[in-house]
């Protein structure tokens, strides 16, 4: 999903400079790839530590999303805003949009979308 939305980014970054590089695709899999990794271990990770400490499913994805949202929602725009910086490099305009815009959208997913598919998965098999 969240490497679908990269793609969607750098759509939107087409409409916007009319070119994109196709050497961002590259660049684009591998950033989106490792930090929806990161981002989805770190937060299934302290669920399942809560989960240990003897919390409901409910109290678990809680405690877990407020513990580690934050984390990952400054890491993220710290990287989103990093890799912008390209925008500031000539001829790499592009990448720094579509990179931007592509964390960005991961960010999302792995704060609302996770936690809601982890809570229908906690309903399922519990």
């Amino acid at each position: 999903m969240a490497l679908l939305l990269g793609y969607v980014s750098e759509y939107i970054t087409g409409l916007i400079f009319h070119h994109v590089s196709y050497i961002v695709n590259y660049t684009l899999t591998a950033v989106i790839l490792g930090i929806s990794a990161d981002y989805l271990l770190f937060i299934i990770s302290r669920y399942r530590d809560e989960l240990r400490q003897g919390h409901s499913n409910e109290q678990s994805l809680q405690i877990a999303i407020k513990k580690s949202g934050k984390s990952i929602i400054i890491s993220g725009l710290t990287v989103a805003f990093s890799l912008f910086t390209f925008y500031f490099i000539p001829g790499f305009h592009s990448w720094g949009t579509t990179l931007f815009f592509a964390v960005i959208f991961t960010i999302l997913i792995e704060v609302i979308l996770l936690p809601a598919f982890i809570h229908s998965l906690a309903k399922n098999y519990s």
